[in-house]
Formats: C-alpha cells, structure tokens, sequence
C-alpha cells in the first residue's frame, strides 16, 4: 500500500490534534458547568445579588505586547448573579460580550512592523468565581457596607479574529493578508476591585484579567507558511518558517469597568421578638 503524501499525513496529524482539544473544552465546559450549579445550589437559603457589567474590554498579545485601556479598549457588558455564602466569600457566575481590536501600529518593535498587522474580533466569556472580601461586607450591624475584593476562577470563551494587513502599500504586506478564525478554549480569570452599598444596590468597580492557554487568540501564527494551506491562504513573500509570532506565549483578556446589582431586601418577621 502506497504511503499518504507528507502534506497528507500532516493534515490528518493536525485534524487529529485538533479533536483531542475538542474533547478537552468539552471536558473542561462540564467542569464550568458544574461549578454554575454548585453556585446555584449555594445560593438556595443564602443571600443573592443579580447585576450588570458595564466597561469596557482589551488584549494583551503579539499585537499589543504592553498596552492597557488606552488607545486599545473597546465596549463591553456582562450579566451576572452573585451569590453569598458568608460576609466574606462568595460565587459569581457571569457571562460576558466584549469587542476586541488591536494592531501592529501599537508599537516600535520591529517584528511588529514588519508584519504590519490588524485584527478585530467579539469575544463572548462564561465564567464561574470565587470572591474573597477583605472586610465583612453587608448590611448586618456587624458588617461594612464597603469593602475591597479579589478573585480567581475558570472561564470558558469563543473569540473569532478577523485579520488583514494593515497597508497594502507595503512590501511585507504583498500579498495582502485578510482571514478569519474562530477559537473556543478556556481562560483562568482572576482581579481585584471594590465595592459599596446603596440601599438595595452595590455599586462597584472592577478590573478582571483572562489568562488564556492559547497563542491564537488574535489569529496570528508564530511562523510564515509557504502555499495555500488549511486556514491560511495566503502565499508569503517571507521564506517559509521565517518568524511571524511570539513563540512561547500566550495571549491574554481582560475586562474593566462598574458593576451594578441588586439585593432584594430580607422580609421583615412578623414576630416584633424576632425582628
């Protein structure tokens, strides 16, 4: 039996590769999922808020290899529901749309104007976290109606970049790159903010980071390739092999912004006794 051509056999390697990870975010999707009932059930008896997330959201990559906020952020929102175990821990799960767009012009490093890229995408996140406040925080006589924050969780997201060159006048930009992906994988957000009651509502602000374990994030593959390949049909000027990318990192997100929620108010006993 004749042997598979080399290209063949790379490409049944790769789809191969890329199953494996299908079944993992499955895997790890049931262990969010988990996590969001876990909450749930918490909840039942407990204390509970359901608010807003509203600021906005950025990345961190090859493409933007050290700005935060300025020049790089883009609207974001998010719903979520908190829900309290103590004064000082509590669940949140929170699902969360952000617009995300970032390009080689960011910076002077040279990589990145030589390859004189841009790219834009939405990112939709699904996370489960654990809070921890600093204070006792509530509305008990022995509770602060403020209190710093920190968190740490796991997430689930689906980004799709859309990426194209920059200028088309440009020598390493011939032939002009404009490609699409989609990526789902899983993140490990963690952050810190503060917070305060008013009345029925808290008020806060927040600045969330995503850790991804993925380098595809923005689209960008670490080296060139020569011909019309799978997912990326473009023939480079640039030798095949020749750098495109950051090897050995990773790409991260992150959101920042105010938190709005809503704690219905405890009823009132009947029994003065047992107010």
């Amino acid at each position: 039996m004749p042997l598979l051509p080399l290209a063949t056999r790379s490409n049944a390697v790769a789809e191969v590769y890329r199953n494996f990870n299908i079944v993992r975010q499955i895997r790890f999707l049931s262990i969010i999922l988990a996590f969001i009932a876990s909450s749930l059930a918490t909840a039942v008896g407990q204390r509970n808020e359901f608010g807003l997330f509203l600021g906005m959201s950025y990345y961190n990559g090859e493409l933007n290899p050290g700005k935060h906020i300025v020049e790089v952020s883009k609207p974001a929102l998010g719903v979520f529901y908190d829900a309290h175990i103590n004064s000082r821990y509590y669940f949140r799960t929170i699902a969360s749309y952000g617009q995300i767009a970032a390009n080689d012009g960011l910076t002077d490093v040279g990589l990145n104007n030589f390859r004189n890229l841009q790219f834009e995408a939405r990112v939709i996140d699904l996370s489960g976290q654990i809070h921890f406040n600093f204070l006792p925080y509530g509305i008990d006589v022995n509770s602060k109606p403020y209190t710093p924050y920190i968190f740490v969780g796991l997430a689930l997201f689906n980004v799709n970049p859309s990426v194209s060159s920059m200028n088309t006048d440009s020598a390493t930009a011939r032939p002009t790159e404009n490609y699409s992906r989609n990526l789902t994988s899983v993140a490990i957000p963690f952050g810190a903010g503060f917070k305060a009651i008013f009345g029925t509502f808290t008020v806060g602000l927040e600045w969330n980071f995503r850790k991804t374990f993925s380098d595809d994030f923005d689209g960008v593959d670490n080296q060139y390739k020569t011909g019309n390949v799978i997912d990326d049909p473009v023939v480079y000027p640039q030798p095949q092999g020749f750098q495109k990318g950051l090897f050995y990192t990773k790409d991260w997100y992150s959101f920042i912004g105010l938190t709005v929620s809503f704690r219905p108010l405890p009823k009132k006993n009947a029994c003065p006794g047992m107010n």
